[in-house]
């Protein structure tokens, strides 16, 4: 099996790539994410270091696109299709099975459903070509550093961890999914109860309203202590209201549960697919 050869590379080496650009990819995200929010965040959806859509995506770029090796402007256009492809089947895949949105491009310009976008189609351009010129070659750098007998006993031990931490992540996103759904639930409610304010003119204003309220104080209760506040503080109009819903978001989530903790903190946009709000009231 592991001398089974794909595009010219053997299935070893395939597999070495892929725990290799797996944790590249975790690096990158968690540094990226960090800088950006300006505190430690874990990111990618098991809770071990890698992100496995970076390591399938890059040895996926790799494999189809050898016959262009050496040819940087195929391998950037080729990047931009093949990774674009894989990240809106992979978003695809995970909001049916979980019925989550996972990441959101929907702020972004040239967006689809707010699972691709054309920057981030050109970054993976960019990372393809890199592929080829810098990180493969480092990646084969690192293989070389040991035996291939232990290659094949660290390949057979990091399939079989990620496997059980894949599960767990996989029973933990099932468990979420149920609680983003009635935290949804009560924005739709913030948003029903606005229009009868007439506090603002538009459906418009109010979507935004609710997802200023969404982006502050969603799931709140997943935080440290020192991050909770009351609702009423900033919408003392509201008071009454405002009170009632942060009494039902407490009760959403008073159970504390790790993997829903790194979710909410790794994937701020994360929320359930299935409320009034998106669909535009």
């Amino acid at each position: 099996m592991w001398d089974y050869v794909i595009a010219g590379i053997s299935v070893y080496t395939i597999w070495n790539y892929v725990w290799i650009f797996s944790f590249f990819g975790w690096v990158w995200e968690c540094l990226y994410v960090s800088i950006k929010n300006k505190r430690l965040v874990n990111r990618g959806f098991v809770t071990g270091p890698v992100c496995t859509i970076y390591g399938v995506g890059a040895v996926s770029v790799f494999l189809l696109l050898q016959p262009f090796k050496g040819n940087n402007i195929a391998v950037f256009f080729g990047g931009v299709i093949v990774a674009t492809i894989l990240e809106y089947v992979t978003a695809f895949v995970m909001e049916n099975i979980f019925h989550a949105k996972w990441w959101d491009y929907s702020c972004q310009r040239w967006n689809y459903k707010g699972r691709i976008c054309l920057t981030s189609s050109i970054a993976w351009g960019f990372l393809s070509v890199l592929l080829y010129e810098v990180l493969e070659p480092f990646a084969a750098f690192i293989q070389s550093l040991y035996s291939v007998d232990i290659g094949k006993l660290l390949m057979i031990v990091c399939t079989a961890v990620y496997s059980i931490d894949f599960t767990c992540s996989v029973i933990a996103a099932y468990g979420l999914k149920n609680k983003l759904e009635h935290m949804e639930e009560i924005f739709d409610e913030i948003y029903e109860y606005l229009k009868t304010t007439k506090l603002y003119e538009t459906a418009g204003e109010i979507r935004s309203k609710v997802d200023e309220l969404r982006k502050e104080y969603s799931y709140m209760y997943f935080h440290d202590a020192r991050n909770k506040r009351s609702l009423s503080e900033d919408w003392r109009e509201l008071n009454e209201k405002m009170a009632e819903i942060s009494k039902k978001i407490a009760a959403v989530n008073k159970k504390k549960n790790f993997h829903h903790n790194r979710y909410i903190s790794a994937y701020p946009h994360l929320k359930a697919m299935s409320q009034k709000i998106k669909k535009g009231g």
